[in-house]
């Protein structure tokens, strides 16, 4: 096979390997974390305990490291902990917004409301979620979010407790919300415009390496 046919052959091939699109899937579920941050790491600290007293309201958003991708169709679910620690228990509201955060401004993707949350003294755990039949793109750059928000109805001096971030009282207060899984480039974005900058040498090579042919 002559020199010139073996080099277009090779930069086909390159041209093939560098252009295929290889994806992961990112970690799917993000833990509440100590300020304000979604963690894949699971906890292992002390939790964080938050209370809540009759007829208020408590607010607060998580951001997830930067991210990119496409989230696939499927299940977003919220599971957290709670207690009230008077009996016979209390009934509180709970929602959460998820999405993702870029340029100052939060773009929602699902939003969840609670009917009343029916509350124990003891610490247990509750579940959220929603199934979504869409993709939804998240650009590069962008973060996470999570925004979660309790209302504990006025029935007298009554406290509601939100657990994250960890263990308390021997429980694992692992608050967390599980997404479908993300679909990210394995490549960086700049790899894929490497295919037209081979155009450049096979031009050279076209030129210049019939010059180069073993004599017949």
């Amino acid at each position: 096979m002559h020199v010139k046919e073996t080099m277009i052959i090779f930069l086909i091939a390159l041209a093939i390997v560098v252009t295929i699109r290889s994806v992961r899937a990112s970690p799917d579920t993000y833990y509440l974390g100590s300020g304000d941050v979604l963690t894949t790491t699971k906890p292992r600290n002390s939790a964080i305990q938050v209370a809540i007293d009759s007829g208020e309201t408590f607010t607060r958003t998580w951001y997830s490291n930067v991210v990119g991708g496409t989230i696939g169709e499927g299940t977003y679910t919220f599971n957290f902990y709670m207690s009230t620690g008077h009996p016979p228990g209390i009934t509180v509201h709970v929602t959460f917004k998820f999405g993702y955060y870029k340029d100052g401004t939060h773009f929602q993707i699902v939003e969840v409301s609670s009917s009343p949350v029916n509350l124990n003294q003891s610490i247990q755990s509750y579940d959220l979620s929603i199934s979504l039949t869409l993709q939804v793109n998240i650009p590069e750059g962008s973060r996470l979010y999570l925004t979660v928000t309790i209302y504990n109805p006025t029935h007298g001096n009554k406290y509601a407790y939100f657990y994250y971030g960890g263990y308390y009282s021997g429980v694992l207060c692992d608050t967390r919300i599980e997404i479908p899984s993300i679909i990210v480039p394995e490549f960086p974005a700049g790899v894929f415009t490497l295919s037209p900058m081979l155009l450049v040498p096979y031009l050279i090579l076209r030129r210049h390496l019939p010059k180069l042919r073993s004599p017949a």
